[in-house]
């Protein structure tokens, strides 16, 4: 199943910005545990929303 969410160019702008700052938020976060099932956990959750943060990306890019 798709979702499609529409979004102002700044609401996608907000968007995409907080999303940078969670991903580095997880990224720090995988760095300081020892636990490697948590690391990895933290890894895929990173990775998903890097991808997640791409699309508004693309779509402002487009937009410019």
């Amino acid at each position: 199943m798709t979702v499609i969410l529409e979004l102002s160019v700044d609401d996608a702008r907000c968007l995409r910005d907080h999303l940078a700052r969670h991903v580095a938020e997880v990224d720090d976060e995988q760095a300081h545990t020892e636990r490697r099932q948590l690391r990895h956990a933290l890894a895929v959750d990173a990775d998903r929303l890097r991808l997640i943060r791409g699309q508004p990306t693309r779509v402002l890019a487009g937009a410019a």
